[in-house]
């Protein structure tokens, strides 16, 4: 009875196993997708602003957009 609960256990990690490496590759082949496509209009998420000064992670955003948009993807 026990060697057969140690079985049963064994085959349940195994399929948690490979059911997790499935996913785990999945995401890492999506993540790895790209498609450039036409769109009529780009959103900028904010960020900090000081005075009149952006944060340097505003401003990189900006500067990508911009990017974008001489590239004519936007």
């Amino acid at each position: 009875m026990k060697k057969r609960v140690a079985t049963v256990g064994k085959v349940i990690v195994a399929i948690l196993i490979f059911v997790i490496g499935f996913i785990a590759v999945s995401i890492y082949r999506y993540g790895h997708t790209s498609t450039d496509v036409q769109a009529d209009a780009a959103i900028v998420l904010g960020a900090a602003v000081w005075g009149e000064q952006v944060s340097p992670v505003f401003r990189e955003r900006i500067n990508h957009a911009i990017d974008l948009y001489r590239q004519g993807k936007v």
